[in-house]
Protein backbone atom coordinates (compact mmCIF):
# COMPACT_ATOMS: atom_id res chain seq x y z
CA UNK A 1 0.00 0.00 0.00
CA UNK A 2 1.32 3.37 -1.04
CA UNK A 3 0.48 6.60 0.11
CA UNK A 4 0.68 9.95 -1.91
CA UNK A 5 0.72 13.36 -0.84
CA UNK A 6 -2.73 13.84 -0.14
CA UNK A 7 -2.79 10.60 2.07
CA UNK A 8 -4.77 8.77 -0.12
CA UNK A 9 -3.74 5.30 0.28
CA UNK A 10 -3.58 3.82 -3.37
CA UNK A 11 -3.30 -0.04 -3.98
CA UNK A 12 0.28 -0.96 -6.09
CA UNK A 13 -1.18 -2.91 -9.18
CA UNK A 14 1.17 -5.04 -11.67
CA UNK A 15 0.21 -4.72 -15.50
CA UNK A 16 1.57 -7.30 -17.46
CA UNK A 17 1.29 -8.52 -21.19
CA UNK A 18 0.61 -11.72 -20.85
CA UNK A 19 -3.08 -11.83 -22.52
CA UNK A 20 -2.17 -12.13 -26.59
CA UNK A 21 -5.53 -11.51 -27.05
CA UNK A 22 -5.76 -8.01 -25.53
CA UNK A 23 -4.59 -5.08 -27.37
CA UNK A 24 -1.71 -3.07 -24.17
CA UNK A 25 -0.45 0.57 -25.28
CA UNK A 26 3.33 -0.18 -24.22
CA UNK A 27 3.74 3.23 -23.60
CA UNK A 28 0.44 4.03 -21.38
CA UNK A 29 2.21 1.08 -19.39
CA UNK A 30 5.32 2.87 -19.30
CA UNK A 31 3.81 5.91 -17.79
CA UNK A 32 1.71 4.32 -15.40
CA UNK A 33 4.88 2.10 -14.32
CA UNK A 34 6.75 5.91 -14.14
CA UNK A 35 3.93 7.72 -12.17
CA UNK A 36 3.37 4.61 -9.51
CA UNK A 37 7.47 4.36 -8.85
CA UNK A 38 7.73 8.30 -8.40
CA UNK A 39 4.93 8.62 -5.98
CA UNK A 40 6.33 5.31 -4.07
CA UNK A 41 9.72 7.34 -4.40
CA UNK A 42 8.30 10.29 -2.71
CA UNK A 43 7.41 9.09 0.34
CA UNK A 44 5.34 10.11 3.73
CA UNK A 45 6.88 13.84 3.74
CA UNK A 46 4.85 17.14 2.44
CA UNK A 47 7.37 19.08 -0.07
CA UNK A 48 8.18 22.42 1.51
CA UNK A 49 7.32 24.19 -1.41
CA UNK A 50 3.57 22.61 -0.40
CA UNK A 51 3.59 23.54 3.38
CA UNK A 52 4.90 27.00 2.38
CA UNK A 53 1.39 27.42 0.47
CA UNK A 54 -0.71 25.98 2.76
CA UNK A 55 0.49 28.42 5.64
CA UNK A 56 -0.20 31.47 3.33
CA UNK A 57 -3.48 29.93 1.80
CA UNK A 58 -7.14 31.73 2.21
CA UNK A 59 -8.24 28.36 1.82
CA UNK A 60 -8.82 25.70 5.02
CA UNK A 61 -7.92 22.13 3.31
CA UNK A 62 -10.34 19.90 4.77
CA UNK A 63 -8.47 15.88 3.79
CA UNK A 64 -10.46 12.95 4.95
CA UNK A 65 -8.22 9.78 5.38
CA UNK A 66 -8.94 7.17 2.98
CA UNK A 67 -11.30 8.97 0.92
CA UNK A 68 -10.30 10.28 -2.94
CA UNK A 69 -12.01 14.02 -1.99
CA UNK A 70 -10.83 17.17 -0.29
CA UNK A 71 -12.67 20.17 0.42
CA UNK A 72 -11.31 23.59 0.01
CA UNK A 73 -13.19 25.95 2.20
CA UNK A 74 -12.57 29.88 2.24
CA UNK A 75 -14.55 32.90 4.02
CA UNK A 76 -15.09 35.85 1.46
CA UNK A 77 -16.53 38.93 3.17
CA UNK A 78 -19.67 37.10 4.84
CA UNK A 79 -19.76 34.52 2.75
CA UNK A 80 -18.30 31.18 3.47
Amino acid sequence: MTTCHSNVEIEPIKLTLELPHVAVDKDLLAKIDNEIKHEEEQGEETPDYITSYLKSSPFQITDKPGSDEITLTRKFGNEE
